[in-house]
C-alpha cells in the first residue's frame, strides 16, 4: 500500500466527512422515512448536512401546509429541512 504522506492524509479526511454520530443519523432517517411513508405529497426522507451538522431532508411535492404541517421540525435530536422535490418514476 503506498503512503500518503500527511498532506495526502489531511485532504482524504477532509474529502470525505464523517460525522460520530452517523449511525444514529442513518436510523432516524429510516424511521422517519417509515412514518411518513403514506403521507400524500411526502416524496422522500435523505439525510444532509445544515451548515456543518448532520439533519434530515423532507422532500415534498410543493410546500403546502397541509402536507409541511405533518413533518416534525426536529426528529431524534435532528434539524428536519423540508425542501420541495421531484418525483422519481422508474
Amino acid at each position: 500500500m503506498k503512503r500518503l504522506g500527511v498532506v495526502g492524509s489531511l485532504l482524504l479526511a477532509l474529502a470525505v466527512p464523517v460525522h460520530a454520530n452517523q449511525d444514529a443519523l442513518d436510523e432516524a432517517r429510516m424511521e422517519l422515512d417509515n412514518q411518513l411513508a403514506n403521507t400524500m405529497g411526502v416524496i422522500s426522507v435523505g439525510s444532509a448536512d445544515c451548515d456543518g451538522t448532520p439533519c434530515l431532508n423532507i422532500y415534498v411535492e410543493e410546500m403546502d401546509p397541509a402536507i409541511t404541517k405533518q413533518i416534525p421540525a426536529e426528529f431524534k435530536g435532528f434539524k428536519v429541512r423540508v425542501q420541495v422535490g421531484t418525483p422519481i418514476g422508474f
